[in-house]
């Protein structure tokens, strides 16, 4: 075809094109004739060479507006970028107008930006020198587009002529958005020269953010990173880099002639870890002892150190998993703000993995369990911090939101117990922390294995009674309802003498949790007899318990005062019909759960009294039970237990016969019925 150029009649070519650009638009409303003018155009406008000049074809212009409206495919490049360049310069730089706009249209379709994409990269670059463009759109664009692949061409269609454009979009850009890294690492890669940003805290965030990242599922924002890190540790113009960080009184960057064996140990083992080759990283592992030293030293952030880090805890190999975390936790001076944010961020994050706190194979034969690691961290940050009870709030806040594996909570609870023990009477928990805790046991444990589940509530337990501040309990309701989690005889009997020592609470508090069960509509009576439970009314009873098993005072008036009018209730509810059913149902309905030995663990003195003033108003009791239970059976069914275990023979006898005698009453009233039914059934028929 290239011989065949020089005996082309231009004019006839250039007027061919034009008719047929004409009947493209001609056919619109006839699709396959349409499809067949647009085949036949494309077929000669590939066939036509490069290099051939033809002129201007008016309507190039329509065209290719009339294929934009109409959402090209791919097959239609070459047509669209023939009437480009068919169009005259004005009409031209007007449409590469309309396809950078196009391209930063978010809401256009990919298939469509592609394409334009694909057109835009075959437009001379000096093209750009004749556009008026307005850069905000550029600007605007990249806070929204997280798609780097889009607005990449309009950078490199404008990076030729345009430098000094971008580098200001960029540098007013780049502090203030930081989650389109891989988009910046490919503008700065694709700028001449990033002189303008390494004394910029931003492009160092950036660095670091891309170097550390390990959630994206390719490589590439790692690879952009490093290869720009290393382009500025190369370049002799950089002989001196010093930049403070924002947050913690460290360096941010420091490149001189002192750290330049710093950062070929950084890279060296950067790039081992990316290639994640176990055999090869072993013998590197010696290198974060003297980075850290290092980083001490001059005062380094260690933020580049536990990038290491995190990649070297991402490798597929569990020892080199456990040899970071123990490396972590032996290694980290304490205290220290930066190490205490990457441990709540990030360490405590790796400490959920089950396989952490599991023995098996091990680097350097490390036989320190890694509950010690742990504990050893834990006294030296606690004891050393300005505020360890925040600290603890904030520990147990960050365990609070991790998804943990079974075995890995247990460790780490029973680590923060070993501290409680060590520890005893310092008064680091409020009412928060104990609503942590509560929480935890709500939420955490109801599918452990019951070893586990015991281990942890023990551990718990145990942390609360050693480090509790006891001046909240005369005014937290939150710990008197923990404690009521907890079954007395398992758990709280061993601590029962430090509460009673130590918890101070008010008579009237009692007589209003008594007054609030009595009054609440709550038709749940079933007992549960686990050791933990969700029922309300178990945990109602066991704080009312609770509460009365710390009155140390053997005097019945004071029992008198809380429970007599619970028993006026019983014994006068028929000379009061008034008075509401459910205040005697739930007055019967406490007395069964205190009575009872699984949930009230009261001195003799508290039991026997309880059992004699029962004793009196028993047959009032089982008469109350009798009327009502014909009408609501499942909610009165249990009530009997309480004065089934305490009233004599008599009264039991006179009960149980009476409720035979009803039943039997009542199933007769139903059979006659059922005979009536029939015997009119068959007069009907």
């Amino acid at each position: 075809m290239e011989l065949l150029v020089s005996f082309l009649n231009r004019d006839n070519v250039s007027h061919h094109i034009s008719i047929s650009m004409s009947n493209i638009l001609t056919y619109q409303n006839e699709s396959s004739k349409q499809e067949k003018e647009i085949e036949e155009l494309s077929r000669l406008l590939d066939a036509l060479p490069t290099n051939i000049n033809l002129d201007s074809i008016s309507i190039a212009s329509q065209l290719f507006d009339y294929l934009l409206q109409n959402l090209p495919t791919i097959h239609q490049y070459c047509l669209l970028s023939s009437c480009l360049n068919f169009m005259k310069i004005e009409d031209r730089l007007q449409r590469i107008k309309t396809i950078l706009l196009l391209i930063l249209d978010n809401e256009q379709t990919v298939q469509l930006r592609e394409l334009l994409c694909k057109l835009l990269n075959s437009i001379e670059y000096s093209t750009s020198l004749s556009l008026d463009f307005d850069w905000t759109h550029l600007e605007t664009a990249m806070h929204y587009q997280h798609d780097p692949k889009f607005l990449t061409y309009i950078w490199r269609f404008f990076s030729k002529n345009y430098q000094t454009n971008l580098e200001q979009i960029l540098v007013r850009t780049l502090p203030i958005i930081q989650t389109n890294d891989e988009l910046f690492l490919f503008l700065l890669i694709d700028l001449r020269s990033t002189n303008v940003f390494v004394l910029m805290p931003s492009f160092w965030y950036l660095i670091q953010r891309s170097l550390g990242d390990s959630t994206s599922n390719n490589d590439r924002i790692r690879k952009c990173a490093i290869y720009l890190f290393q382009q500025i540790l190369t370049n002799d113009e950089f002989k001196h880099i010093e930049i403070k960080e924002e947050k913690f009184n460290r360096l941010l960057i420091l490149i001189d002639e002192k750290t330049k064996q710093f950062w070929i140990d950084f890279i060296v083992l950067y790039e081992a870890l990316e290639d994640g080759v176990v055999h090869l990283i072993k013998p590197l592992l010696t290198k974060f002892d003297r980075l850290l030293n290092f980083s001490l030293e001059y005062g380094l952030s260690l933020t580049w150190l536990f990038i290491l880090l995190q990649r070297l805890f991402a490798n597929t190999s569990s020892p080199l998993a456990r040899w970071t975390v123990r490396w972590f936790f032996n290694s980290m001076k304490l205290p220290d703000n930066q190490v205490e944010n990457f441990f709540f961020e990030t360490v405590l994050d790796w400490s959920s993995n089950n396989f952490v706190f599991l023995k098996g194979e091990e680097i350097n034969d490390s036989q320190q369990p890694m509950e010690q690691c742990l504990e050893s961290y834990l006294e030296r940050w606690l004891n050393h911090v300005e505020n360890p009870s925040s600290c603890l709030l904030t520990l147990l806040s960050r365990i609070q939101t991790i998804k943990w594996s079974h075995i890995s909570l247990v460790r780490i609870l029973y680590s923060l117990r070993t501290y409680a023990l060590n520890h005893q009477n310092q008064s680091l928990l409020n009412d928060e922390h104990i609503k942590i805790f509560a929480s935890l046991i709500l939420t955490q444990f109801h599918t452990y294995a019951p070893v586990l589940r015991l281990s942890a509530y023990s551990s718990i337990l145990d942390i609360v009674i050693y480090l509790l501040d006891w001046s909240i309990s005369s005014k937290s309701l939150s710990l008197l309802r923990f404690f009521a989690l907890f079954d007395r005889s398992t758990f709280l009997s061993k601590h029962f003498q430090i509460i009673l020592n130590h918890f101070v609470f008010d008579i009237r508090q009692l007589q209003t949790f008594i007054e609030e069960f009595v009054s609440s509509e709550d038709l749940n009576t079933s007992l549960d007899t686990r050791l933990f439970s969700l029922d309300n009314n178990l945990l109602e009873y066991r704080q009312i318990a609770f509460l009365l098993d710390l009155i140390d005072i053997h005097n019945t008036d004071i029992l008198k005062t809380i429970f007599n009018p619970l028993i006026e209730n019983i014994r006068t509810a028929y000379q009061r019909p008034y008075m509401s059913i459910n205040n005697v149902r739930k007055s019967i309905e406490l007395f069964s759960g205190l009575i009872q030995e699984n949930y009230f663990r009261s001195s003799n003195f508290v039991k026997d009294w309880f059992s004699s003033s029962i004793r009196l108003i028993v047959r009032e009791g089982l008469n109350f039970i009798k009327i009502h239970s014909i009408k609501q059976p499942m909610v009165f069914i249990k009530l009997p237990i309480v004065f089934l275990m305490i009233g004599n023979h008599g009264d039991i006898s006179r009960f149980l016969q009476e409720l035979i005698t009803q039943m039997e009453t009542i199933i007769q009233q139903q059979v006659d019925m059922y005979a009536c039914f029939i015997g009119l059934k068959s007069t009907v028929q």
